[in-house]
């Protein structure tokens, strides 16, 4: 068996289009949901703060755009619902373990992943 075969093997007992098409719209789902909860509570504390609501946009707007540490916090937030989505969808649709998107199970190797770092480190520095 190839390492592609031993990598998709725990997946082959729950396949279906169905399963590909809801867990995508789960993914979807919980992105968004994530983004309205991180963007609804961040406008509610400005208005509660006593701002005016064309205010409170002008700065959401400029947080968005602007390259400052908190601009960029919230862009890299923004990517934590998908990593929920994935989560839920893997372990709810499919029967899997976070992990199984990876490796194997029982395949996790630090070495190679030790390996991978050092060649990205080299990178930058190129």
């Amino acid at each position: 068996m190839t390492a592609f075969e031993t990598y998709i093997a725990p997946a082959r007992a729950r396949t279906g289009i169905w399963r590909l098409v809801v867990g995508v719209l789960l993914i979807l789902f919980c992105w968004f949901a994530s983004m309205l909860v991180m963007l609804s509570a961040w406008v509610i504390g400005k208005l509660v703060s006593n701002n005016s609501i064309d205010v409170t946009l002008a700065q959401l707007d400029t947080l968005l755009d602007s390259g400052d540490p908190t601009g960029v916090l919230v862009m890299l937030l923004s990517f934590a619902g998908i990593w929920v989505g994935i989560f839920t969808a893997l372990t709810w649709l499919h029967g899997q373990r976070f992990s199984t998107i990876f490796a194997s199970p029982g395949c996790h190797r630090f070495i190679d992943f030790l390996k991978g770092a050092a060649i990205m480190l080299s990178l930058i520095h190129i």
